[in-house]
């Protein structure tokens, strides 16, 4: 048995090297901060005051983020779902991913996200109008923030994480079988 346990441990220890060592290579291509131009990639930033998700990974700093939610007009009688909503959405240009969907100088945002806003914002008032009675729906509120609105099955674009306001986000499935295969099989070896 320990000796099986061996040879387990080693194959789960190797392929657990590769798995990291993919998702790795993955993170290396994808950490342009596309919208800050070339040259700049995501780093810790934990004196953000806003878009505090970002911290351990952020393409902006805490100037950026306190100059541009210094210059917007309070989004009055939201609730706390429709903040987040908005806050998630206005905090775009702090995300490590943003090389995926910062094109030409535009964000592509999923349509799915700017309805979210919208359906969640539209009795609330932001820039001193009432988002429902200046805009029919979340596309066109969005392309009045001068965003690219784009369907999520054509193609990447910026999209709303839920796991950020509620439930936490955990290992992947197949990094979580390599860690408990470890574990127990250590359980044995010792």
């Amino acid at each position: 048995m320990a000796c099986m346990c061996r040879v387990l441990l080693l194959w789960t220890l190797v392929n657990a090297s590769f798995l990291a060592l993919s998702e790795g290579q993955q993170i290396i291509r994808a950490s342009q901060c596309t919208y800050y131009g070339s040259g700049r990639v995501p780093e810790e930033a934990y004196s953000l005051s806003n878009c505090t998700w970002f911290r351990e990974r952020s393409c902006c700093r805490h100037t950026e983020v306190t100059s541009v939610f210094k210059g917007m007009m309070a989004l009055n009688e939201a609730s706390q779902d429709c903040r987040n909503h908005m806050n998630y959405l206005m905090c775009y240009f702090c995300s490590p991913e943003q090389e995926r969907w910062y094109k030409n100088s535009r964000l592509h945002v999923c349509e799915s996200l700017c309805d979210a806003v919208y359906e969640k914002c539209k009795d609330s008032s932001f820039q001193g109008k009432e988002i429902g009675a200046e805009y029919s729906n979340g596309k066109e509120f969005c392309e009045a923030q001068f965003f690219h609105v784009v369907n999520s099955k054509d193609q990447e674009c910026f999209d709303f994480d839920s796991g950020l306001f509620g439930t936490a986000s955990c290992l992947s499935t197949s990094s979580t079988v390599y860690v408990a295969v470890s574990l127990i099989c250590l359980k044995y070896w010792l």
